[in-house]
């Protein structure tokens, strides 16, 4: 034994300090985590040389608990899909839902990264400027199965998109959209509702009870903070805000060539339904079957029961191209082959109304459960109209109850203020001369952590 002396805490504390922060992170936490979190910086991207060259899109639960619009009773948790560009940073689109990410979330926010955001503005009531709209030239994403379906991928080819998945454990090349969807969480927290990121971070604060935002005023907070806020504000990475640096990008500055503005698109319909999801089905004399709903238009009569080209022996019929909304399937869209346009295709029984497809899937269960034929239309229809009262009525009683709960709140304030109004008028009288606990003695500051 050299019988040496140990060293102060101190002199440990400062040799680990002067070690720098991707050291530290490698001893601690490994390689791969000190990779991840290092290696990701500032123009790190290949190629990402310009305005729209690379669009990085990812999901993320908000850390927030929303309220209906009727109740305004906590309901949950949104899903928010981000794009950003990472030559600048800006946001170029968004998908905000109470459904869990999808490939519906991946076309929705595709469709808002290309189309103009002023529809949006305007709808939102927000005075801003977002002029970012264009075709990307590539996207970026995880290898999650919502990025990996054919008709997103035929709809890139379309539209000369090229798509990159990011390589298998290198989670250091989705940095920039992971690191932005971290920032908008971050923003979550200062909100009431706030779920925070972690239980130890909530301690015993009540998201739901303190939840009071509906999503539409959610999506108006988070449309404002990136348009006011977050474009503004000098991005460390960048030296510069995302707004200028767009700008520099498109217009060019004294030492470099900017791109111009992207060419829009004169269809922004059709964009919008190359996107959505799609099957293929024949088209009988009943019109078109899916999911044992059955859809019928004009459009369609002349393709009934036609014969596939390609078969030899003419007995295989035809299939056709069919596109549906999940948010409402009381429609498709038929992709007619002559004309290459899409013509809306309503359900065959009109009375029908709009329905989700998770809606759709609850009253099939339903007349399942009650033995009754699940391709019958007008039992469907039954089915819809049913639930959907049944649900009203639950929600009425819920009201109800809530309603009564808080009457009973009431009489027993009622009660406690009476029984207190029966004690001595001297000490009521005493006690309203105190001073010293005043409200408006109470010093400003003391507000100053109150939400």
């Amino acid at each position: 034994r050299l019988q040496l002396e140990a060293p102060h805490e101190n002199s440990i504390r400062r040799r680990i300090e002067a070690l720098n922060d991707y050291q530290v992170t490698k001893a601690r936490l490994g390689s791969k985590a000190a990779i991840d979190k290092f290696k990701a910086a500032a123009g790190s991207f290949p190629n990402a040389d310009y305005p729209l060259a690379y669009v990085q899109i990812d999901h993320t639960p908000l850390d927030i608990e929303i309220v209906d619009d009727e109740f305004r009773e906590a309901i949950g948790k949104p899903h928010l899909t981000l794009a950003i560009d990472v030559f600048s940073r800006m946001i170029v689109g968004y998908y905000l839902s109470l459904e869990a990410p999808s490939t519906t979330s991946v076309a929705m926010c595709i469709a808002s990264c290309i189309l103009s955001k002023k529809r949006k503005l305007i709808e939102l009531d927000i005075d801003a400027e977002w002029q970012v709209e264009g075709i990307m030239d590539s996207v970026h994403t995880d290898n999650g199965p919502d990025f990996r379906t054919n008709h997103i991928s035929k709809a890139c080819l379309k539209y000369g998109i090229h798509w990159e998945y990011r390589p298998i454990g290198g989670a250091r090349f989705g940095g920039h959209i992971e690191r932005m969807l971290g920032i908008v969480n971050l923003e979550m927290h200062v909100l009431d509702g706030t779920t925070f990121s972690n239980v130890q971070q909530r301690g015993t604060y009540d998201s739901a009870k303190q939840a009071c935002m509906t999503l539409k005023e959610l999506e108006y907070y988070i449309v404002y903070w990136i348009t006011k806020v977050y474009h503004q504000k000098k991005h460390s990475a960048l030296g510069t805000s995302p707004i200028v640096k767009w700008e520099e990008g498109v217009w060019g500055t004294k030492t470099t060539a900017g791109t111009g503005l992207k060419e829009r698109v004169s269809d922004e319909d059709t964009l919008f339904i190359d996107f959505l999801p799609e099957f293929e089905a024949t088209i009988q004399r009943t019109g078109v079957q899916k999911d044992n709903l059955f859809y019928f238009a004009d459009c369609l009569r002349q393709w009934v029961n036609s014969i596939d080209p390609e078969d030899n022996n003419r007995k295989r019929k035809r299939k056709f191209l069919f596109k549906r909304d999940p948010r409402d399937i009381s429609q498709i869209w038929f992709y007619e082959p002559y004309s290459n346009t899409y013509f809306k295709v309503p359900t065959a029984k009109r009375e029908i109304p709009p329905i989700s497809l998770f809606e759709y899937k609850q009253v099939q269960n339903y007349l399942k459960s009650e033995r009754q034929d699940v391709q019958n239309q007008d039992e469907i229809y039954k089915a819809i109209l049913h639930l959907r009262d049944q649900l009203n009525q639950a929600r009425s009683l819920t009201r109800k109850q809530r309603r009564s709960n808080q009457r009973k709140k009431e009489n027993a304030k009622a009660i406690t203020q009476l029984s207190e109004q029966n004690q001595s008028k001297k000490a009521v009288v005493s006690e309203s001369l105190q001073t010293s606990d005043d409200l408006w003695s109470t010093p400003l500051t003391a507000f100053d952590d109150l939400r």
